[in-house]
């Protein structure tokens, strides 16, 4: 079994989130318990494979604990532990507490600091949910700490090499919150950091965004970037009502949401948001294009207008922190970006030679997989007689080409879009739903063309 024999310093814990902002509370508490987690792998652990129950039990219940009793732990509980207990079992807190300080106070106002390490040394970053802790289990797979088959995780041979920030421009706050996104992989960032300064005095790396609008929506967004971020800066956020131009709904409608983050996807910056949109009667995920929010406008957590529902997700600061854990693991969960629409699985079959020139040894999403020729019987298996039939039919034609799962977001476009740039070079076999949207398609645009004659 790999060894992680790592103290947690500054810098360590610093890499276990890289690219998200360290010196965010939140961000310090899932790097402890991540570490945490890697330091047990070869003491305590003694397991290579394993359930996420395995994982919760093994490492983090105290004997004769359940998760039911959270509300009386016993003092062996890790649970019970602060930061400061966590850390100075290895480390002098005091000195770690500098380090902190020197490595960040560049371009953080000191003041802010020294609140948050105020804030750090009674913090229980173990203090959370079933639901924390598996979110915790995805991160270690998406940085190669763990592999994962369905819902058992296996610790690899080797674990990756630990990347630490001994270069100062690697630390540079200000730097890492620009960079902050929970979805940007770290491939892209690695290629990022290139952007920052010219070579020579020539700046050789550029990047096009295909994102245009008018100098008067231009403005408008500008100006709710600013304001959100005021909102997240605050210790507490901030429940916001907006006015929502939608294309896909072709109406204008109100909405009260919590906003988390911006993502830039697919040619448009996004904010994402949980709350409820006009008529819903549940809080839910919503994404909401900048330039075709009408008005934004900052609600105080007094105004009668917030959903009960919505209230109660966000009642607690550390709470608020931690959703966009839900936005993060939504988007691992299944391709597409709307992450409150249902998941479905789908089969798809490359020609070979395209797959061989464009999607062999790429990443397309975390549960975008090969499937080999034998085990796709297996994966029909519950398919009715006549389906069943129909699937291995077009199956056996192509014994050669290439198969592929993945989860998708029932109706989301983005899905659509993508398999449209593979056409004609792929075929969607299952669901026949998304089998029957992709013949539609086709045949429409063939409608366009059938007639022309050269």
């Amino acid at each position: 079994m790999p060894e992680f024999r790592h103290p947690p310093t500054v810098e360590v814990l610093q890499s276990l989130i890289a690219p998200l902002p360290f010196h965010l509370i939140v961000n310090l508490q899932k790097s402890v318990r991540l570490w945490y987690a890697l330091s047990q792998f070869d003491g305590d652990f003694q397991l290579e494979t394993f359930t996420d129950i395995q994982w919760r039990d093994r490492l983090f219940l105290a004997p004769g604990r359940t998760w039911d009793n959270k509300a009386n732990p016993t003092d062996g509980c890790i649970c019970t532990k602060t930061i400061e207990q966590i850390i100075g079992f290895q480390l002098d807190w005091q000195q770690w507490k500098r380090s902190y300080l020197n490595l960040y106070s560049k371009n953080t106002d000191n003041n802010k600091l020294q609140e948050n390490l105020e804030r750090i040394e009674s913090s229980k970053p173990f203090n959370i949910t079933q639901k924390t802790l598996k979110n915790d289990l995805t991160t270690l797979v998406n940085r190669s700490y763990l592999s994962a088959t369905v819902n058992i995780y296996t610790i690899p041979m080797v674990f990756p090499e630990l990347w630490t920030n001994n270069n100062s421009s690697l630390v540079d706050v200000e730097a890492e919150n620009n960079k902050s996104n929970p979805g940007l992989s770290e491939e892209f960032m690695s290629f990022a950091d290139l952007f920052w300064q010219p070579l020579n005095k020539v700046q050789r790396f550029y990047i096009h965004a295909d994102y245009e609008c008018s100098i008067e929506i231009s403005s408008r967004v500008s100006e709710y970037r600013k304001k959100l971020a005021d909102i997240w800066d605050g210790d507490k956020g901030s429940p916001c009502k907006l006015i929502y131009k939608s294309s896909s709904k072709i109406q204008t409608y109100s909405a009260i949401t919590y906003p988390v983050c911006i993502y830039y996807y697919q040619r448009a910056f996004y904010l994402c948001a949980f709350g409820t949109n006009q008529n819903e009667s549940e809080s839910n995920w919503h994404n909401y294009r900048l330039d075709r929010i009408e008005e934004l406008e900052c609600l105080g957590w007094d105004n009668n207008d917030i959903p009960s529902d919505l209230r109660a997700k966000c009642e607690d600061c550390e709470d608020i922190d931690l959703i966009y854990d839900d936005i993060y693991q939504g988007i691992a969960d299944a391709y597409g970006f709307d992450i409150n629409l249902p998941i479905k699985s789908m089969l798809l079959r490359f020609d070979r030679n395209f797959h061989d020139r464009y999607i062999t040894n790429t990443l397309r999403h975390h549960t975008f997989k090969a499937v080999n020729y034998e085990e796709i019987d297996l994966l029909i298996q519950e398919r009715n007689s006549a389906e069943h039939q129909q699937i291995m039919a077009r199956i056996r034609l192509y014994p050669n080409d290439a198969y592929y799962k993945m989860n998708y977001r029932v109706g989301d476009n983005s899905v659509i879009i993508r398999l449209r740039a593979w056409c004609p070079n792929v075929e969607v076999l299952l669901p026949f739903d998304l089998r029957d949207r992709m013949r539609e398609d086709i045949q429409k645009t063939w409608n366009f063309y059938k007639d022309d004659r050269r």
